[in-house]
């Protein structure tokens, strides 16, 4: 579509193509005016040409734009060239997806799996504080980006699919949006309704699949994981992996609850609970993760904890050791006839040695 080399919109040089999909394809590019690096996506032009399809791009660069923060890709511009072609013109990243890590290393390390995590909700946390569902969570939008210094940091990517809180979006009821090993049961049933927890319940999914090595609802067919994500069990985590903390097994019970009311209720709490299982020995968030901003009143779902992690009840005090009781003295009247005998004793002796020495004084 971009030929290399070219002028995409007199300032951006294209340098290679990054990727192509079914709807679209990215492409690597320098800002000459700014002397910087960006990625444009576009649409593919017999896709452009569709709707719905053109609405949802529109919709991913307005929902990216708004959510500020380290951990979403930013937004440099966004609109139609000239020939009616939606762009939109990103920060570029290098490195690889979730998904592709997966695929080459299989299970990660518990701390590494927490770690990722934690700075995806970052940026999971900061599109809630805007009022923004992702809805479409899963390895392929989570993104490794390697900065200059060597260091990576996870980008939120794809928000083609979000939903303001609240705000009727682009799903109709004959329309599936979402990635269905990923998505929440409510999602599957009722897509407009969704509120932040459809969130928390990939976030698990993704959790699960980072600490086994499996996804917890694939299936061979839609309708067969489909019928997973509303009726199947996961199987415990530490039967397949036995070195996951107890701890971090619950937590990931509570995001794949089914019953809204016990499952996590947002990215913040989420966070504070996993903080503890990070690669960080003090259990602090590690430096790229920043203290979540929190939710504005109006949107902010309520915080519970868990029967797993109530508060431990404080021991009981330890029984006063039992002391045998020292035996009763005898009272004075008791002890009286003891007393009378020793005295006669006494005199008794006293009187024989008196007798013994008068007599041989004689």
């Amino acid at each position: 579509m971009l030929a290399v080399g070219s002028l995409f919109l007199g300032k951006y040089r294209v340098e290679r193509l990054i990727g192509m999909g079914g709807m679209g394809a990215v492409y690597a590019a320098k800002d000459i005016d700014l002397s910087r690096k960006v990625a444009i996506k576009v649409l593919l032009p017999e896709i452009a040409n569709v709707p719905q399809a053109a609405t949802r791009f529109v919709n991913e660069g307005r929902a990216a734009a708004r959510v500020e923060g380290e951990h979403v890709a930013r937004v440099y511009a966004a609109g139609h060239t000239p020939e009616g072609l939606p762009y939109m013109i990103l920060e570029l990243l290098e490195g690889m997806d979730l998904g592709e890590l997966l695929q080459r290393r299989g299970r990660l390390p518990v701390g590494e799996a927490v770690d990722i995590l934690l700075q995806a909700l970052q940026g999971v946390a900061e599109a809630h504080r805007q009022g923004i569902v992702h809805r479409d969570l899963k390895p392929a939008n989570l993104f490794l980006h390697r900065r200059a210094d060597g260091t990576e940091i996870v980008k939120v990517l794809d928000f083609g699919v979000s939903k303001a809180h609240g705000v009727q979006g682009l799903t109709t009821t004959e329309m599936m949006i979402g990635s269905p090993d990923y998505m929440s049961p409510e999602q599957v049933t009722h897509a407009k309704s969704v509120d932040y927890r459809t969130d928390i319940w990939s976030l698990g999914v993704i959790l699960y699949e980072m600490l086994t090595g499996v996804a917890p609802f694939v299936d061979n067919s839609l309708s067969g994981t489909i019928m997973a994500v509303l009726h199947r069990t996961p199987q415990p985590v530490r039967q397949l992996r036995p070195d996951v903390p107890v701890g971090l097994e619950a937590v990931l019970a509570r995001c794949l609850e089914r019953d809204l009311s016990r499952r996590v209720g947002d990215a913040i709490t989420l966070a504070q609970w996993l903080s503890s299982f990070s690669s960080f020995a003090s259990g602090a968030m590690p430096p790229t993760v920043r203290e979540p901003a929190p939710y504005s009143a109006e949107m902010k779902t309520e915080v519970w904890t868990p029967p797993d992690f109530a508060p431990a009840p404080a021991p009981a005090p330890a029984p006063a050791p039992v002391r045998t009781p020292a035996k009763p003295k005898l009272a004075f009247r008791a002890q009286l006839p003891f007393v009378v005998m020793i005295l006669l004793s006494l005199m008794v002796l006293a009187l024989a040695g008196f007798r013994f020495l008068r007599h041989h004084l004689n």
